[in-house]
């Protein structure tokens, strides 16, 4: 079952319940001024007009009874959704500050605030306007998060590979495993897609660890299927040499 979304309008309804105010006194002061002339020595006459204008008198009483404790929860959900979209533009400057100062963990974790936030200010109280802007202006400051920071891990990621292909020149396979993981770990930040250059060279060390020796090629090593053809080509090698 889907869950029905409710949207709060308590803005709009202070202004609805002071316009309903004008109405009430308005009211009032005729029910008044009715009862006033029916009570008279001849109120028995126009007993029913009595008793109707009476009885209008009350109904309009609790409404107005019934019109304060509104006004009240309105006040309060308007007071709420404002102090949460003030929170919110507090943590969405926090996080420019941070993004200015290149902390990025926490350029994202007030950019998060801020959304939680503003999303709490509409749950008290709905504005079109509100969401539009704080939509846009959160993914774009997301979006530049992303940017700026992925241009610190092509860098990053550059300078491993670089140091993971000199240690494969010096035949330090291992380091330069260790080094293409931690360009991998580095590349994952920013991006959804493997780094292709990353795959290929660690396809490469895998291969060099296996024919070094001492290693197994694992189901989940880069080259698995490859390597497993590449050996059993050579077997097949071998029985028919052995044969001749």
């Amino acid at each position: 079952d889907s869950l029905a979304i409710v949207k709060r309008y308590p803005k709009e309804g202070l202004a609805a319940l002071s316009a309903l105010d004008a109405y009430i006194d308005s009211a009032e002061k005729a029910l008044l001024q009715a009862l006033t002339r029916l009570d008279t020595p001849y109120t028995t006459q126009y007993k029913t007009a009595y008793t109707s204008v009476q009885k209008s008198a009350e109904l309009l009483a609790d409404l107005k009874t019934s019109a304060v404790s509104m006004r009240d929860s309105a006040r309060t959900m308007a007071a709420l959704a404002e102090n949460a979209k003030n929170d919110a533009a507090e943590k969405f400057a926090a996080a420019q500050r941070a993004l200015s100062q290149k902390n990025f963990k926490k350029a994202r974790e007030n950019l998060s605030r801020a959304a939680t936030k503003y999303l709490e200010a509409l749950s008290y109280n709905e504005d079109d306007a509100l969401r539009s802007s704080s939509d846009r202006a959160l993914r774009e400051l997301g979006e530049e998060i992303n940017r700026q920071e992925n241009v610190l891990v092509v860098k990053d990621v550059r300078e491993l590979k670089n140091q993971a292909r000199a240690q494969f020149d010096r035949d330090n396979f291992e380091g330069a495993e260790r080094l293409l993981r931690r360009a991998a770990e580095r590349w994952a930040v920013t991006n959804v897609e493997e780094d292709l250059e990353i795959v290929n060279m660690m396809a490469l060390v895998e291969t060099a660890l296996s024919m070094k020796g001492g290693r197994a090629v694992l189901p989940g090593d880069q080259l698995y299927t490859e390597v497993s053809q590449i050996l059993s080509i050579a077997n097949q090698y071998y029985d028919q040499g052995v044969r001749l």
